[in-house]
């Protein structure tokens, strides 16, 4: 369907029985180049474990499919119109039923992570959020053209982490990504991590040679291990309460 007054393309699958009550929901943003279908091994592990899903066309992608967009420059000017794009989606999910407002997750890949991660060094309302082959420190993306200065100083978390608001997080990474160091997503998750209350799950997972192109996009032999690593995170802490407890 189409959500936020009928601009953004999504792809839903709900979650449990034919109550249709309002579920525990992640919003999944991907990355460039790819579009919303993408990867269908997430929401099935997640619709089966009782959580919503909900993957939206970044700017340019899937449904609304724009070559220009294609390329790493356009990568700040996706950015910029998802931001806008994020809470009226949330805001239309909840208000159909679909989405319980107090059991969110947003996670991302690639771009959509780093918007993710943009999302989450304002004030927002999820609850835990999982990111795959991203980065949250965008200085060390200036090798990629897929930061500007404008965009730096509005948007990138690590210059933002003042009003980072403590939560569970979870990183996926590769050691030898060729396009987005492994070093600075570390170097982020930590000051996250230090920034956090004990009781968060603030971590990050990085294999080793995966075999993926580039060591990038999807894993590898490691594609399902990440996945259920992922499920288990979201599970964890939107099924059984912000504080993990039972």
């Amino acid at each position: 369907m189409r959500l936020a007054d009928q601009r953004v393309p999504a792809m839903i699958v709900r979650a449990g029985d034919e109550d249709e009550r309002p579920r525990p929901l992640l919003l999944w943003l991907h990355g460039r180049t790819v579009n919303k279908e993408l990867d269908p091994g997430r929401p099935i592990r997640l619709t089966r474990n009782g959580i919503s899903y909900c993957s939206i066309d970044l700017p340019g992608h899937g449904e609304r499919y724009d070559q220009e967009f294609q390329k790493p420059d356009m990568v700040p000017e996706i950015i910029r119109q998802v931001m806008d794009e994020i809470d009226p989606v949330i805001d239309e999910l909840v208000q159909m039923g679909i989405a319980d407002r107090e059991r969110l997750a947003i996670g991302g890949m690639s771009a959509g992570g780093m918007a993710t991660l943009a999302r989450l060094a304002r004030p927002h309302g999820f609850h835990c959020a999982t990111v795959e082959a991203t980065c949250g420190k965008w200085e060390a993306m200036g090798h990629r053209g897929v930061v500007d200065e404008s965009l730096m100083t509005t948007w990138d978390p690590m210059s933002n982490l003042d009003s980072w608001r403590s939560i569970p997080l979870l990183a996926i990474h590769a050691r030898y990504d060729a396009w987005i160091p492994s070093d600075s997503q570390a170097e982020f998750i930590e000051a996250v991590r230090r920034r956090s209350s004990p009781q968060h799950d603030v971590r990050m997972h990085v294999f080793d040679r995966t075999g993926a192109p580039f060591e990038h996009v999807g894993f590898g032999k490691y594609s399902t291990v990440a996945k259920n690593m992922q499920s288990e995170f979201l599970q964890r802490w939107l099924l059984k309460g912000v504080d993990g407890s039972g």
